[in-house]
């Protein structure tokens, strides 16, 4: 929410600017000066501010002493492993794109790859026969993960022009690289020592929204200011008891791992139009 009320605060400081008229009210659209319109493709550069987030929820733990987890395990483990996890960091990159300009009204495509070093992590001991749990189960210790290094968007853009400046509303597909790791292990106090672990790296498919304002420099260089929000879906992924020499002691022990995933983006960027025919 920090990410969000920044986004709001900038993108209204911009709005203080002359390009608007008094008491904060949008000008009329007008047509850009000669050889100033966004009609044209681009290429350009960006970079900003990333926070990823992602809510880990564990269900399906059986309870069956000498078959499954003993008795308690289905509520100590998910009140010590149910987090939400976020952390921020960079993100750099390229934009390309194509926008069409009929009188005050731009639309357009865009599409975009951006490097990210986004990665978070918890460990932590459920409740158990040592430390205020149940009597029935040895304390589990938890470790949880996630990352992602990269993503990229592919969206619509629309909004109006006035004069040298683009305001505009954007959406389409996200697609992002992601990592996650889940693991509980009980230690060899327990009966049967084991440890349920489950991991998953690989793309993401969402969709993604935003907004921003682009501000001509020259009839040829813009800069702009954008905020996004990409939402890819959920995760899931089992695990199943095993010792440490590989043994699968109880196949029914599983524990089913869901991890939603999205992501913020504040970013400003550069873009070089090709203006044919300009004058």
């Amino acid at each position: 929410m920090k990410l969000v009320a920044f986004a709001i605060a900038a993108i209204a400081a911009l709005v203080g600017t002359p390009a608007f008229a008094v008491d904060g009210v949008l000008p009329p659209p007008s047509l850009p000066p000669q050889g100033w319109s966004f009609t044209g493709c681009y290429i350009g550069a960006n970079g900003g501010v990333a926070w990823g987030n992602s809510n880990f929820n564990w269900t399906n733990i059986t309870e069956q002493p000498g078959v499954g987890f003993s008795q308690g395990a289905a509520t100590v483990l998910p009140e010590a492993a149910d987090v939400s996890l976020d952390r921020g960091g960079f993100i750099v990159g390229g934009q390309a794109g194509c926008n069409y300009q009929p009188g005050w009204l731009v639309v357009g495509i865009e599409g975009d790859f951006g490097y990210t070093n986004v990665s978070v992590g918890q460990t932590t001991v459920s409740l158990g026969n040592t430390n205020g749990g149940p009597a029935t189960i040895v304390p589990g210790y938890i470790s949880e993960s996630f990352s992602t290094n990269w993503l990229s968007t592919l969206r619509g853009r629309a909004g109006v022009a006035s004069g040298a400046w683009f305001y505009y509303a954007t959406a389409g597909l996200a697609i992002a690289k992601a990592s996650f790791s889940d693991q509980v292990c009980f230690p060899p106090s327990a009966l049967q020592p084991t440890c349920n672990t489950a991991s998953w790296s690989g793309t993401r498919e969402g969709w993604v929204a935003g907004g921003g304002i682009e501000w001509k420099i020259t009839p040829a260089f813009s800069t702009k200011l954008e905020y996004l929000y990409a939402d890819l879906g959920n995760i899931s992924t089992t695990s199943i008891a095993t010792t440490s020499a590989g043994a699968t002691p109880f196949p029914e022990a599983t524990i089913t791992h869901d991890h939603t995933f999205n992501e913020s983006i504040i970013r400003v960027g550069v873009n070089y139009q090709f203006v044919w025919g300009a004058q």
